[in-house]
């Protein structure tokens, strides 16, 4: 490939257009580079970006526009055909996936799609996650660029075999994507916005004066309220006076009633007293009675003392005759059970001479042979299991991935017949060789190739249907082997309990011969044993047992008689101490100077004072709270008044609002309605102005009819007439005029970010002059677009070109390959196959 030349003349020496000189200055868009990862042909590939004008170039089939649509889907999610087709048909492929890198002004960003997942970051220092799923980046990358994917593949986007001018349903349709693309939906959402604001302000401004009909006669309210404070007022200063009189009265009568209450009391206290005397009088005799029948206790306590000292002597000497019976019947069971035991002992002896030795240990070992031999057949076996299993599944695998493959291949092949469709290519109408891309031969090999490999490793996966018989052999061997360890274990039970039990029986055995040593030494003492002595104690204790009985039953005698003393002497002062209360009340009533009947009339009159002063304070009490009333009615009606004050300055406020909004919203939709009769005469003018430059002067003008359909216009002696029938290179021409024109009018009208420009395949129909003006034009209109990529199989696209990246497709591995004249080595990371 020829080395780039970077001229920048144009080819006719003409100067660019005057919409080219004006200098943008906008947040410009501006692609950094891109990785893409199992993404059709692409295996794994990262191509960087710069300003200025990209070739892409390459032959038909080589994966010129995947890069494109790489670029598309990363963007807005958006691919050709299903999401299956993304996958590429090689073999041991991993998801799909696409990461972009972008300007946008000062900041960069990442994102990063694949077809499960998707995520978006300000890339900083420490990157900033903005959004982190599929629909969210797309709706954020949307708000950023200012344009839908539909509308960018409208304008900023063109391709041959769909770049015809503004695809959208109807006229009304195209109008209001248009005005989008323009920003001037930003004025009808100001009128919406505005006759929102209309609205509720005029339902605001309806309820606040319904709310200020009710509220009219607030100072009214206001006025009836104040006097009513005054009055309550004045009826409570006058209660209170009434009161400080009363008051003043009962505090001069006070001492007085204070002696007639103190004569009362006394003459009530004075006949509780008397009540008392009686009874403390009762209560002195009584306990002189109790003090006499405890004397008499005493003495008859004292009579019996000699006999239960005799009782206590004899009833101390059947103890220890009673302990010494206990014994000596006790050392007579001791020689019987040394009968028994000698018996007991002869009998063990007996028994354990006749259990023969066993052999133990023999047995164990024999045993422990076995069971270790059975472990390793187990092992052997199961090893050989996982062995065999581990293979057929290894082979079913290979079965199941040669299926797949084979079942990729051929969708890959016809794929490639549908582009290939009577030697042609689908993509720019190009003659192919032999009438098959050069992938074509490759595909059909590797699939007859993946075939044969399909029925081989079949046949292979047959052989693992049934196990091998090494296994039923082994499984017998263990069968046997388990039964001859059944008999062992049971011998072995046998001599385990036959040795147990006479481990047993030496211990009793043991046990039984201590026992005896016991007992001989026990019944070896004489113990002094008297049965007559026995009886006739007993018979003593049992004469003197009633007597002992009423010696302890007056044990507490002399406890009572204290007693007796002490509650008599208690009686005798309680008596003597309401004799001198009563007279000392007695006294009390001769020094008040006044009679019980004189004392009663004296405080009936103070508690009648006393209840008229409690009730003129409730009075009081209750006329503060008709005030406390009062004034809260006055301030709830000052509260309503400013109220309705401040209802009557928010009603003018409403008033002026209404007024203002309706205005807004009225001038928006006229200049929405302006601007947007706008935008077809100035599209022509564009549109007519590109034209003339790529046609070389040939066509100057192109007509838009009310529904956006374009038509050429040519100059037939002096006159203006629609070229009714134009070939496809005119056709061409004229889309292509018509996208540019959208493209430039939408960066020079809308302040839109996107300086990027994407023209796929439409030089095929153009021939080498007017090639050369499209160049041209692009040049002129570096300052507007900073970024272009130009996509062609053309190889003379590339002496003007600022960089070339050219797309092969390498047929043995199936991938396709990227190199670049203009692209340092260093900055391209490619991996391919």
């Amino acid at each position: 490939m020829p080395r780039n030349t970077r001229s920048r003349k144009t080819s006719t020496g003409k100067s660019s257009s005057k919409r080219a000189r004006t200098t943008y200055r906008r947040r410009a868009v501006l692609l950094e580079k891109i990785r893409i990862q199992s993404f059709r042909q692409y295996d794994d590939v990262t191509i960087p970006f710069e300003r200025g004008l990209t070739a892409i170039v390459g032959p038909n089939g080589a994966g010129k526009s995947t890069l494109v649509e790489a670029i598309i889907f990363a963007l807005y999610g958006e691919q050709r055909g299903n999401k299956d087709t993304l996958r590429p048909f090689r073999l041991g492929q991993g998801e799909p996936s696409v990461t972009l890198w972008f300007q946008l002004g000062e900041d960069h960003f990442r994102v990063h799609r694949t077809l499960s997942k998707a995520s978006l970051h300000l890339v900083t220092d420490v990157e900033e996650v903005l959004a982190q799923s599929l629909s969210g980046v797309t709706s954020e990358v949307q708000r950023r660029l200012g344009l839908t994917h539909e509308q960018f593949v409208n304008s900023f986007y063109t391709e041959q075999k769909n770049a015809h001018f503004l695809k959208f349903s109807s006229k009304g349709r195209k109008i209001e994507e248009l005005a989008k693309m323009l920003g001037y939906d930003d004025l009808k959402r100001a009128s919406k916005i505005a006759e929102r604001a209309y609205d509720a302000a005029r339902s605001e401004l309806a309820g606040l004066q319904e709310a200020a009909q009710t509220q009219q006669d607030a100072k009214q309210r206001r006025e009836i309220a104040a006097a009513r404070l005054a009055q309550e007022k004045k009826d409570l200063e006058q209660l209170e006076q009434d009161a400080e009189r009363l008051l003043n009265s009962l505090k001069e009568s006070k001492p007085k009633a204070e002696r007639a209450k103190k004569v009362e009391e006394c003459v009530a206290a004075l006949e509780r007293i008397a009540a008392s005397i009686a009874v403390a009088e009762q209560h002195v005799a009584e306990r002189k009675r109790e003090l006499e029948e405890a004397k008499k206790q005493v003495e008859r306590r004292a009579s019996l003392e000699e006999k239960a000292r005799e009782y206590e002597a004899t009833k101390k000497r059947l103890q220890e005759l009673e302990a010494l019976r206990s014994k000596a019947a006790e050392i007579a069971l001791a020689r019987r059970q040394l009968e028994q035991l000698a018996e007991e002992i002869h009998s063990l002896q007996e028994e354990l001479s006749g259990i023969e030795g066993e052999e133990l240990e023999r047995v164990q070992t024999e045993l422990k042979e076995d069971e270790e031999r059975l472990a390793q057949l187990r092992t052997t076996l199961e090893e050989q299991r996982r062995k065999w299993q581990e293979q057929g599944e290894a082979v079913r695998r290979e079965v199941a991935q040669l299926e797949a493959d084979a079942k990729r291949l051929r969708q890959r092949l016809e794929e490639l017949k549908a582009a290939a469709k009577d030697g042609v290519c689908v993509t720019c109408g190009q003659p192919l060789p032999e009438g098959r891309l050069p992938e074509q031969d490759a595909v059909e090999e590797r699939l007859v190739e993946t075939e044969a490999n399909l029925e081989r490793s079949r046949a292979e996966a047959r052989a693992f249907e049934a196990e091998p018989e090494s296994f039923a052999e082994l499984r017998a061997e263990m069968e046997s082997l388990q039964e001859t360890i059944k008999g062992k274990e049971a011998a072995l039970a046998v001599a385990r309990d036959r040795a147990q039990k006479a481990a047993k029986l030496r211990a009793q055995l043991g046990q039984k011969q201590k026992e005896v040593e016991r007992l001989q030494e026990h019944c070896a003492e004489e113990v002094p044993f008297d049965q007559a002595e026995y009886e006739q104690a007993k018979q003593h204790l049992a004469a003197l047992e009633e007597v002992y009985r009423d010696y302890l039953a007056l044990a507490s005698a002399e406890k009572v008689l204290q007693e007796a003393a002490d509650r008599l002497a208690r009686e005798e002062q309680r008596l003597n101490e309401q004799t001198e209360e009563r007279k000392r009340y007695q006294q009390e009533i001769e020094e008040t100077g006044l009679t019980l009947e004189e004392a009663r009339a004296i405080l009936q009159e103070f508690q009648q004072a006393e209840v008229e002063a409690r009730t003129l304070v409730e009075r009081i009490e209750g006329q503060k709270r008709v005030v406390q009333s009062a004034e809260r009615e006055l301030a709830e009606a000052v509260e309503a008044t400013k109220r309705y004050e401040d209802l009557l300055r928010k009603i003018e406020e409403r008033t002026r609002a209404v007024s203002l909004n309706r205005t807004v919203q009225r001038a928006m939709e006229a200049l929405s309605k302006q601007m947007t009769d706008e935008i077809r005469p100035e599209l022509q003018r564009y549109a007519s102005d590109y034209v003339a430059e790529l046609s070389r002067g040939r066509y100057r003008k192109i007509q838009l009819n009310e529904d956006f359909v374009p038509h050429l216009v040519d100059d037939v002696k002096g006159s203006e007439q629609v070229k009714q029938v134009i070939s496809g290179g005119e056709e061409d021409l004229m889309q292509l005029s018509l996208r540019l024109a959208l493209s430039h009018f939408i960066r020079s009208n809308a302040n839109q970010s996107l300086s990027l420009l994407i023209l796929d395949e439409v030089f095929g129909s153009l021939d080498e002059d007017r090639r050369s003006a499209v160049l041209d034009q692009l040049r002129a209109l570096s300052d507007l677009f900073e970024q272009v990529l130009i996509i062609s199989h053309i190889d003379a696209i590339n002496e003007a070109a600022d960089r070339v990246i050219e797309v092969r497709y390498d047929a043995e591995a199936q991938v396709s390959r990227v190199t670049g004249t203009d692209i340092p080595d260093e900055e391209l990371v490619l991996t391919a196959g």
